[in-house]
């Protein structure tokens, strides 16, 4: 029933169902926001449904858990010693400019900036869809089972990283906030304490979205929208002291969940043979977000070691 609703936005499915106006906004507005960066109105039914179907199948779904430090030291250096450990080789600096093919049409390896081949038996394309697209091949364009991605949009969306010289927030948890261009938010210092600066101060993380219109736009002008949202939020924000602020736009991060565009997500086995997709835009049990890449990512893995 849930995927079946994926051709109509979730808008038009609440009001059609009689569920008021003043739940769509207040709830699940800023869900869809959190959820895709995606206004109610233009995602689909179906990415919606599924996560509130997921939180409703057992308690512990819906807890949400932030990395206790810099994702870098707390999640990307750990995996690469995972994998040296396991005698994995990690390249940095060294970026997939192509894809190598033999005459046959399987991928057999890729080719980096610097202009070096390295051979696989198998390749995953664990990169965002915009990437997955300019890497593929003009030949495989039209495979069944990949030709989808090319109906796929991404959706913008701006992180906001602030430093105050006091608590804003005053709790520990992540919020949801409706009519709200910050519709989802987290004291970060509360919640994880690895961020906590020193002294009395707070580090506040917020997704700014949608993002469509604010994408290109100078730190001044994405600052005035968050901080006029934050003030109206908190009072406590107007007396207190913006020590630093970061803003980071991500012009094209997941893939945006539009009506229809269940049915455009490829599968982790392509026809290609010798090349796996991982990401966000993976078709999976879930809509997208980082677990579905990692679900993905598994399944890839696995395929890759039944491999010849």
């Amino acid at each position: 029933f849930i995927q079946a609703q994926d051709g109509q936005t979730y808008r038009d499915w609440h009001l059609q169902r009689g569920l008021t106006p003043n739940l769509l906004e207040r709830f699940f507005a800023p869900l869809a926001l959190a959820l895709d960066f995606t206004p109610v109105d233009q995602i689909s039914a179906y990415p919606v449904l599924n996560v509130c179907s997921y939180f409703a199948s057992a308690g512990k779904n819906s807890r949400v858990a932030f990395l206790d430090g810099p994702t870098a030291t707390r999640l990307f250096e750990p995996i690469e010693r995972f994998l040296e450990l396991r005698g994995g080789t990690v390249r940095r600096s060294a970026p997939v400019v192509g894809l190598q093919v033999d005459e046959r049409g399987m991928v057999r390896g890729v080719r980096t900036a610097a202009g070096d081949a390295v051979e696989a038996d198998a390749v995953v394309l664990a990169t965002p869809l915009h990437r997955t697209r300019e890497l593929l091949p003009d030949r495989f364009r039209d495979a069944a089972g990949v030709r989808g991605i090319y109906g796929l949009t991404s959706a913008p969306v701006i992180t906001a990283h602030l430093w105050f010289d006091r608590s804003i927030v005053g709790a520990g948890n992540i919020h949801f906030s409706p009519g709200s261009r910050v519709p989802v938010f987290a004291e970060l210092s509360r919640v994880a304490p690895a961020f906590q600066p020193a002294g009395a101060g707070c580090f506040l993380e917020a997704v700014v979205a949608p993002a469509d219109d604010l994408i290109t736009a100078d730190d001044s002008e994405i600052e005035r929208v968050v901080l006029s949202d934050l003030r109206r939020l908190f009072p406590v924000t107007a007396s207190a002291t913006l020590l630093k602020s970061v803003y980071v736009r991500v012009p094209r991060s997941v893939y945006r969940a539009a009506p229809g565009s269940e049915a455009l997500r490829p599968s982790t086995q392509t026809p290609v043979r010798g090349l796996l997709l991982a990401g966000d835009y993976v078709a999976g049990p879930i809509p997208s977000s980082m677990e579905a890449a990692v679900m993905s990512g598994t399944t890839a893995g696995r395929l890759a070691a039944q491999r010849d």
